[in-house]
Parts: structure tokens; sequence; C-alpha cells
């Protein structure tokens, strides 16, 4: 924070300017970009980065990084869509935001695609280890390629994945980041000192779509490549609260997206591409990157680091997937124990890994089916109809008037208790809306329901002389409010409400009607407790 005193002829203004928006500004801000990004990379470049080539040879090279720097804005855009969301209605995953949004059906339909959009790259990642365990076992090391796969699973994933916290991967992140950069550099150096060959020879082209069978596939890896929505959501639990987990966050998805993963993902594809041509494998680690450069011991060397890598990027990927299936059998907001953490991240391996040991050097695959359904909707559909129902609860939310509140603080307005199945007895239309939005929330789920009120009837809207009976009795129990004056409400002799609309010398115009004919009703119920014992 800095100040600076400006001076006019009349007076001294002290201007104090704070750096509230820069994330950078203080050590806690600085801490959980860092981390935040260093992650982010982990999870979204984990083992997407490896089959970039492939998809860039298929694509060509103003083509691909065209779609490459598309794919990254509109990713980088969706993104910041949830940031907003997330912040905007304090709801930390994709489920809530669901079910606020759309109501139980919908919660449901986006927990099936994201459990099935993040089994897919949990799957593929594992296969992308099992390709670079089989070069390893090649040399005639111990295992073959699918039991190394297996053995790391064991020994490295499922250890990193049961960590508490995603962001404790931040070392290993930092580390990785590494990696990927001086493996874009090694097909770099190699591309330019044998002089592009595939760009030389044709199979590459700069300018041109190489039109074949696999260009669908191509286009869906680009399509998945920048994924990062529903990575990120676990990870707003874990930042800093305020403006400066929020800033850290939005400035680590920018350097993340449009920084780090789209220089390397295109230093990756086009190198690559441009070395192997059409010789270029689903995953680039499979082609001889190394040659006889380095010998037996450097080819280890470099290999094992890949390894390492990869296990380190299906750790944290595993991060929104457990997060994803706990909601879905515990509700939101149930700590997540160590012992159901273990047991979600042994099934959810289990699996990946049989789909991997099914689908052999077919990682390529998997990402492509994922990359043109799940992410899809994941990522691009679901972040915007959030963002639409959020522009539109504020709209209403400008036009409107709060009538009541249990968020206020008074006593009046405390939190109410509803009895589930009170619908089906009370032949109300609201406790009966309350009953069926209520019925399978968790604690701490909220919904909204909106209801129109009763019909306005033009009949209930007349006028009663002054020396009637009725205004005289009026006038005399409201005297101490100053009598019938417009806009008070008043009980007729009926015991009915009504509100004065007109106070004239000759006629009171009085309104019979209910206060919410004619208007439309939002209630946002949130559960803040069940009570199971009756």
């Amino acid at each position: 924070m800095s100040g600076r005193m400006r001076k006019s002829r009349h007076k001294a203004v002290i201007v104090i300017e704070t750096d509230h928006d820069n994330p950078l500004a203080s050590s806690s801000g600085r801490k959980a970009f860092y981390s935040a990004f260093t992650t982010f990379n982990l999870a979204v470049m984990g083992s997407s980065v490896l089959p970039m080539p492939y998809a860039m040879s298929h694509t060509g090279a103003a083509i691909g990084l065209a779609t490459m720097l598309l794919v990254a804005l509109c990713n980088d855009f969706t993104s910041m869509l949830m940031v907003n969301n997330a912040y905007e209605t304090g709801l930390d995953s994709y489920e809530s935001l669901a079910l606020w949004a759309g109501g139980p059906k919908w919660k449901v339909f986006t927990q099936v695609t994201l459990i099935a959009l993040l089994w897919g790259p949990n799957s593929g990642g594992l296969s992308l280890m099992g390709d670079v365990a089989q070069v390893i076992t090649n040399l005639g090391w111990l295992l073959n390629g699918q039991a190394l796969m297996v053995l790391m699973t064991i020994i490295a994933v499922y250890p990193l994945s049961c960590q508490k916290h995603m962001r404790s991967l931040e070392s290993a992140a930092g580390v990785g980041l590494l990696i990927v950069a001086a493996l874009c550099g090694l097909l770099g150096y190699k591309a330019w000192s044998q002089g592009f060959p595939a760009v030389a020879s044709g199979e590459f082209p700069l300018w041109s779509l190489r039109v074949t069978a696999d260009l669908p596939e191509a286009f869906s890896l680009l399509g998945f490549a920048f994924y990062l929505q529903p990575l990120m959501m676990p990870i707003i639990r874990e930042m800093p609260e305020g403006r400066t987990g929020r800033n850290a966050l939005s400035a680590a998805v920018h350097a993340s997206v449009l920084g780090s993963c789209l220089v390397l993902y295109a230093c990756a594809g086009f190198f690559g591409a441009a070395l192997f041509g059409h010789s270029t494998r689903g995953n680039v680690m499979v082609n001889d990157i190394l040659g006889d450069s380095l010998g037996r011991l450097g080819f280890g060397v470099v290999y094992g680091a890949m390894m390492l890598y990869l296990a380190a990027g299906a750790a944290a990927s595993q991060y929104p997937l457990r997060a994803a299936i706990d909601m879905a059998l515990m509700g939101a907001r149930v700590p997540m124990t160590r012992p159901r953490a273990m047991c979600i991240q042994g099934v959810t391996l289990s699996v990946s890994l049989c789909i991997a040991l099914l689908n052999p050097g077919g990682a390529e695959k998997i990402y492509a089916l994922v990359g043109a359904s799940g992410v899809c909707i994941v990522c691009y559909v679901l972040p915007v109809w959030f963002h639409l129902r959020l522009m539109h609860v504020r709209r209403q939310a400008a036009k409107s008037q709060i009538l009541e509140s249990t968020k206020d603080g008074s006593k009046e307005n405390e939190p109410m208790a509803f009895e589930i199945g009170a619908g089906d007895i009370i032949n109300n239309p609201l406790f009966q809306a309350f009953d069926g939005a209520l019925r399978g929330l968790a604690v701490g789920e909220s919904v909204e329901l909106q209801m129109s009120g009763p019909e306005w009837q033009s009949e209930l809207l007349f006028s009663v002389p002054r020396d009637h009976p009725e205004i005289e009795r009026l006038e005399g129990r409201y005297k101490n409010l100053g009598g019938l004056a417009e806009g008070l409400a008043v009980e007729l002799a009926n015991g009915s409400m009504a509100v004065v609309v007109e106070a004239g010398p000759e006629a009171v115009k009085l309104d019979a009607n209910s206060m919410m004919a004619g208007k439309t009703l939002l209630f946002t119920l949130e559960v803040l407790g069940i009570d199971s014992s009756n």
C-alpha cells in the first residue's frame, strides 16, 4: 500500500492506493499464486503434452497453432466464468452450482458427466505411463511395460493421490514443469539440428491442412488439452479467503492457460511433428527422441524422469475425481477422512488401471473420446449456463425486494424447521413446492425455488365512501398511526387484509388482493442441519 498527498487551493486530499488487485503484492498472495500455478500445470499438462506432436502432425503447423490459441482463449474465458460463479455464489463445486442453477436433476447429470470426464484422463495418463514404461523395459531391464506401470501406480501414484490437499503437490509440480520444458527443449534441439526433416520433406505442412482419417481425432485432442475447470474447483477451497485468494487464483489461471501451457504445448507439438512427421506416435516418448546420444544410462534417466512426472500428473488429476465421487456418495461439505480418501483412490485407480491395461498404446484414443464429449459439456456448456443463471438472478435481485431473510441476524428471522413429507399431508402449494425442492439435499446444499403468487383480481379493488361505518371503524383503530393513509395495511371487519391505495376526501380505495398477487416469489433454501430422530 502506498499513499500520496494531492494539494489544491482549498484543501489537501490524501489518496490511499492499495494493492488488493495485485495477487503478488503480499506474501500470502504470492504463495497462493505459485502453488496454484504449478499445480494447474501439473494437472493440465500432466500427460496431455505427450500427444500434442501427434495432433499437430495431422493438422499442420498453422492450423494446429491457431486451434491451440483458440482453445486456450476459450478455456481461459470459461475458467474465469467458473471463478466468478464460485465466488459470487459461495459454491465451490460443479455439483453445488448445478443444483443451485437447475435443481436435483441437473446435479445428477453434472455428476455423471464430470465423473466420466475425469475418469478419461486418469486412464489415459496411466496408459501413457505404460507406453514410457514399455520403452524403458525394452532396454532389457526388469519387468515388462505393463507390470512397471502397475508398480508405479502402487508405489507412486496411489500414495501421492491420498494426500489431503491438491496443493501438497506443488513441489513435484514445479519439478514437473522443468521436465516438460526440458522435453520441449530436447525436441526443439533435435528438430533444429536435423534441419526440421518433416517440414523439408513436406510430411508436416506449415500452412495447409493435412486431411487424413485421423484429423477429427487430432482436433479432439487439441480441444481436450487445456481443460482446467474441473481441476481448478477443488483448489478454490484451499486458497486464502477474500480478494487475495480470488485474485491469486485468477492470475494463476491466466498464467497457466495462456502462458506456460500454451507455449509448451505449441513447442512440443511443432518441434515433435517437425521432427517425426507421419511417424509421430500418439505418445511422442515412444518415438526415438534420444537416438544414441546419451547412452543407456542417460536414456534411463530421461525416461525415468518422465515416468515420475507422469505419476505425479496422474496423482494431481485424481483429486477432482475423488472429490466428485465423494460428493456423490456423501453430499456437500462433509469433511474428507483419510480412510475414505484411501478407499476411493483405491477403487478409482483400480478401474483406471484396468482401462489402461485393456488399451495399451491407446491413450490418444481415450483423450479424443473424452475431448469430443465430456470436455465440451463440462468446460464450455456448463460454465456459460451457470454464468447466465447468475446474471438472471442478479437482474431479478436488482428489481426485487427482499421480504424476509434468516441471515439478517435478527431473532425474529431465525432459521425455520421443515418436516420432509409435510407437503403430502398439507394441501398447500408452497409446502408442496418446498417439500419437493428439499428432498435429497445434504447439509450445506442450497436450491432456488421460483413460484408465482395468486392471481390478481380486479373485483378486490374497490372504493368505500368516507361515511361508511367500516371506514369510520378503521379511522378510529388506526388513529395512532395517522389514520388511513396511502400504503397502510389494514384488517377489515371480516378478517381480510387490505392496503389503502388512495385516501381521498370523499372515499377510500382499498385493495384486498394478497400482497403477493401477480408477483413472482424467489426462495433460496439452504439445508443447515438434518434431524432424523423423528
